[in-house]
């Protein structure tokens, strides 16, 4: 498993960014109006933000990961918050309308092969009039570098590159780590990482498989499971 103790630890420092996490509950809350009534599951939790953003607004919100690792992040991180090891496909989880909103985000929906089956559960766990919230992605034209190989996030490379940049390269204290995306045939999106360790010149390799339709082929998905599209949300806004 990628998402391992050592992943899980470092996860953070690659990938979080405190004012893309503010923007998106913001947005969320914004848009779908939630309150103390609600009940928020936020599938793909990570290492908690999300969960802890929205109870930090007076709202009742879980997370589910199907790593243990970072559940244990967010747990350690969060004690008083309601994280749990759990797969989105596995329809048993949860009672039937248990929930007023989901919130599936970052690249979590890409991880999910079966975005048929996510969409059946997800409308099967939410209540009538229930909100479901993705973060979807241009596949041919997003950002692929990692945060932490932008840490400033001021102005994005790409806006002066000749061609787009997939790959990200990164020294930290205790290993150099390089990343790169590549989007190929059938749907099929591979990132590569390197971890390579200062101490001993030892290497850790990962291949991340993302499975990446279209945004519309994805929207279709789920409008043919009985969701209707209500709003989108623009991320460039938060940079």
């Amino acid at each position: 498993m990628i998402y391992d103790d050592f992943y899980a630890n470092v996860y953070d420092d690659l990938v979080f960014n405190q004012i893309k996490n503010d923007y998106e509950v913001g947005e969320i809350v914004n848009k779908t109006t939630p309150d103390t009534e609600s009940l928020i599951l936020d599938i793909g939790s990570g290492t908690g933000h999300h969960v802890k953003s929205l109870t930090d607004m007076g709202l009742n919100a879980l997370g589910i990961d199907i790593s243990p690792a970072m559940v244990k992040i967010a747990q350690n991180a969060y004690p008083d918050l309601d994280y749990r090891v759990a797969d989105a496909l596995d329809t048993m989880i949860f009672p039937s309308e248990s929930f007023t909103h989901i919130t599936c985000l970052y690249f979590t929906i890409y991880y999910i092969k079966d975005k048929r089956k996510f969409f059946e559960n997800c409308m099967q766990w939410l209540m009538p009039g229930g909100y479901l919230t993705l973060h979807l992605v241009d596949r041919d034209n997003f950002d692929p570098i990692m945060p932490a190989g932008d840490p400033f996030g001021i102005v994005s490379p790409q806006s002066y590159a000749d061609k787009r940049i997939t790959s990200t390269v990164v020294k930290f204290n205790d290993f150099d780590y390089k990343s790169n995306f590549e989007l190929g045939p059938n749907d099929i999106a591979i990132m590569n990482e390197t971890f390579k360790y200062k101490n001993n010149g030892n290497v850790r390799k990962n291949e991340h498989k993302l499975y990446m339709p279209t945004q519309t082929k994805i929207l279709s998905l789920a409008k043919e499971t009985g969701f209707i599209l209500l709003s989108q949300i623009d991320m460039l806004r938060c940079q």
